[in-house]
């Protein structure tokens, strides 16, 4: 007699092992891996062993990395200050974004900067991680973003979590990943609760802050110097999520970058953005390049220091025993 099947998973309803059609609310959704694919959990799980045995193997870990205020900076086009005016007539093509760093996007009517250092910090960074994107913006935003970050898909391709994939949409955790959580360190500017308001910044002279006796697991860029000069209107409008709170023993704490006015607002700072200054991050002094030290670091501890099997070893007991400090500058 055949054994039953147990459905571990369906595909647009349909049983992807005996095809029967199934609950629409069958499993868990898992859409950023495929549109309509839905998992049991132990399938989940199952998932979640055999990919992360494979990727140890290859003496890779997964990195799971923020967009807005971390990879990058956008705003909407009308939210640009007259200070900013200028960058319409200095954004980058479109056909070539390998070579530039400011795009006027006009499918989701937004100005975008990348982050400086982002290209090389991609690439050296897929040598020891599989990248992630997970971001608190919506799916079509989130490939837009990815075209720019990525336009040859070399690092980051099918790789997406959005708003839109999630099992809550105003809280971020790591439930829907098919990675163990021992394998896996997070990049974000946001820790805890996020408050959102409906316009985006800050700008600042930051300093990387690696003391992990005081703040366990968190590396934490902290801010030295603000510059106050505009006041911004601020709206009433919030809106409230959480970020990482089941997780923050993999979180990596990045300093927000804010590159337009408008972010400011969105975080309810008075001050002047890297773009009415007419500064920015340097390539080889910014967060994205000191961090990317901190990561090699914990890599390095993980597969050369740490003395379990490998596939008992946890990330989260690699971090660096003693603080260090380096300084972001900017240009």
């Amino acid at each position: 007699m055949k054994d039953e099947c147990t459905h571990p998973g369906t595909i647009e309803q349909m049983s992807y092992h005996c095809g029967k059609i199934l609950p629409a609310e069958s499993g868990a959704a898992i859409s950023y891996i495929h549109e309509g694919i839905r998992l049991q959990n132990y399938e989940i799980f199952r998932h979640r062993n055999a990919d992360t045995k494979n990727l140890l193997r290859h003496k890779k870990l997964y990195l799971v990395l923020d967009l807005d205020h971390t990879l990058l900076n956008s705003t909407g086009l009308r939210a640009m200050t007259s200070k900013e005016e200028h960058l319409k007539s200095q954004t980058d093509s479109l056909q070539d974004v390998s070579k530039g760093s400011l795009f006027m996007v006009n499918s989701v009517h937004m100005m975008t900067k990348l982050r400086p250092f982002v290209r090389t910090f991609q690439k050296e960074a897929s040598e020891m991680f599989e990248l992630f994107i997970d971001t608190m913006g919506d799916r079509a935003y989130a490939l837009e973003m990815v075209e720019l970050l990525d336009p040859q898909r070399e690092y980051l391709s099918g790789r997406v979590i959005s708003r839109d994939d999630r099992t809550q949409k105003n809280k971020k955790d790591l439930d829907i990943f098919l990675g163990h959580e021992s394998a896996v360190l997070i990049l974000d500017d946001t820790e805890e609760y996020r408050r959102y308001v409906d316009v985006a910044g800050l700008y600042s002279e930051e300093t990387l802050d690696l003391d992990i006796k005081n703040f366990p697991k968190v590396v934490k860029i902290q801010s030295s110097e603000i510059f106050f000069d505009l006041i911004y209107p601020v709206h009433e409008t919030e809106a409230y999520i959480q970020v990482w709170q089941t997780n923050k023993e993999n979180l990596i704490v990045m300093e927000r970058y804010f590159f337009f006015a408008s972010s400011c607002c969105q975080f309810r700072f008075n001050c002047k953005s890297l773009a009415e200054l007419k500064r920015d991050e340097s390539e080889t002094g910014g967060a994205l390049a000191t961090v990317l030290k901190v990561l090699k670091k914990i890599h390095n501890m993980f597969f050369d220091e740490l003395k379990d099997n490998l596939v008992d070893r946890d990330v989260r007991q690699s971090w660096p025993p003693v603080a260090s400090t380096s300084t972001c500058v900017y240009i």
